[in-house]
């Protein structure tokens, strides 16, 4: 399994990396800094209440396919119909959600329909999902890794060429949108021919009884991470909401594009960690290996480049918005938004296991706690401190969430001490001391330090180590590769 994970998290890290940074870094921060602060902030928010609701559109049938197939593959061609039109039902529900958010949130005709092009998008995105998750629970992991990628690199293709042509076009937040929808439409296409070889023995018929333990089984899934996407996206809505066209949540989210592009690691990790934490529960195989392989993986780099990031940030903001303005606000923005990208990482390990065991009752009073901590410190400190406030309240939630589940794996006998708590320990260390004294040591120029801090932080990882090596190695001298 662990042999598995490695080939499987390259191709996805693999994919991704060139991917997504170039979609996020080199598209969607030029819309960004085309149209400006004000103009995106209106986007980002919109962008949130979609992504708030995804899980309505969704209510935890990826994760529960994922689980099901993982145990008894001989299960998909009677669940995957039934479900599949639960999927179409539980999207009315969804658009009528957020055509009821935008009148509520007084937003007005012209943004109600952005909002409703939003929800269309991640419609689709969740049909998709929904093709992957079968895919995975079917074993097939690297043909999931592979379609990962395919709507954000259709995406680069089709707003490359909108933007050559954006003068004529009279481009705008309507064309951005409209862009989307049309490459997850062709990745939708595309991700049912991969599955169709494997729905040869499909009943067309919906099993009332399929959607009714489906609807009881996911419903502590749903409202996991309805709780979890409004303690992480609530801050967008309510700095455009409180602020009302401040461009504070434009501000925000030039430092939270960092988090989101970094973050899509830790999301890989746990797509790909889910079906194997729960095959190996399932078959009470000892999960301790992939929970320090990957524990280690993950957070030794993300420790790395979330602070390397960080000590660079204005430098790197100022490159990336050649139109706005960037101050040490922004630089301070960006510190608690990397702190927050630690956090959310290591959740995305020890989360990942909780669930897969079946833990979710539990951690939902986690949730509830971090939603309602978030939402009043966002209330708070948003209108003192505008985009600064927000930051600071991700931090502390996403890290409250963090140490939660670190601590009650650890008291499953699922972490050892010489093997993840000390390394990670001693690698948080490093980079504290490697950013004190930079200003005697590090090069000037961006990418000088960026990458002398980076480097100095993968040279002390291994010595610490932090990176499988060994197993890296054993796998290239695998005949089985």
């Amino acid at each position: 399994m662990k042999r598995e994970f490695l080939i499987n998290i390259s191709i996805l890290l693999g994919l991704n990396f060139i991917v997504k940074p170039l979609y996020v870094f080199g598209i969607e921060r030029g819309i960004h800094d085309r149209l400006g602060n004000e103009s995106f902030e209106l986007y980002l928010s919109l962008f949130s209440i979609a992504v708030i609701f995804q899980i309505v559109n969704d209510l935890g049938i990826q994760t529960y396919i994922s689980k099901r197939l993982s145990e008894s593959p001989g299960e998909l061609g009677a669940i995957f119909p039934s479900l599949l039109g639960f999927k179409f039902f539980l999207g009315v529900v969804y658009f009528v959600l957020l055509t009821g958010t935008a009148l509520l949130l007084n937003y007005d005709w012209s943004a109600t329909l952005l909002l409703l092009g939003l929800g269309l998008v991640y419609f689709l995105s969740g049909i998709l999902q929904f093709f992957r998750a079968n895919l995975a629970g079917l074993g097939k992991y690297r043909r999931d890794s592979l379609l990962s990628a395919l709507d954000r690199s259709l995406l680069i293709i089709i707003l490359s060429a909108m933007l050559l042509l954006a003068d004529e076009l009279d481009f705008d937040l309507s064309w951005f949108i409209r862009a989307q929808i049309l490459s997850m439409s062709l990745s939708v296409g595309i991700g049912f021919l991969v599955l169709r070889p494997y729905l040869r023995n499909l009943k067309f018929n919906v099993e009332r009884s399929v959607l009714k333990t489906q609807l009881l089984n996911s419903l502590p899934y749903a409202l996991a991470v309805l709780m979890m996407a409004l303690y992480s996206r609530m801050d967008q809505v309510m700095l455009d909401r409180l602020l009302d066209q401040s461009g504070e949540g434009g501000v925000y989210g030039m430092s939270y594009r960092l988090l989101d592009v970094f973050n899509m690691i830790g999301f890989l990790f746990a797509g790909l960690l889910l079906p194997m934490f729960s095959r190996m529960h399932a078959n009470k195989e000892d999960v301790r290996p992939l929970i320090t392989l990957s524990s280690k993986t993950l957070l030794g780099g993300i420790i790395i480049l979330a602070t390397s990031v960080a000590m660079v940030s204005e430098d790197l903001l100022s490159l990336m918005y050649p139109n706005l303005e960037v101050s040490a606000r922004n630089g301070e923005i960006t510190l608690y938004l990397m702190g927050s990208l630690i956090a959310m990482s290591g959740a995305y390990v020890y989360g990942t296991y909780l669930v897969a065991t079946d833990r979710l009752k539990q951690l939902n009073y986690v949730f509830l706690a971090s939603l309602l901590l978030n939402f009043s410190l966002n209330l708070v400190w948003i209108p003192e401190q505008g985009a600064v406030g927000a930051a600071k309240a991700t931090f502390i939630t996403q890290s409250l969430v963090f140490l939660i589940e670190f601590m009650w794996v650890f008291k499953l006998g699922l972490i050892e001490k010489r093997k993840v708590l000390l390394p990670l320990l001693s690698m948080i260390l490093v980079m504290i001391g490697l950013s004190l004294s930079s200003p005697y040591w590090l090069p000037k120029g961006l990418w000088y330090s960026l990458g002398s801090l980076i480097s100095l932080g993968l040279v002390s990882g291994f010595i610490l180590g932090m990176f499988p090596l060994k197993d890296l190695l054993d796998l290239l001298r695998s005949k089985k590769l």
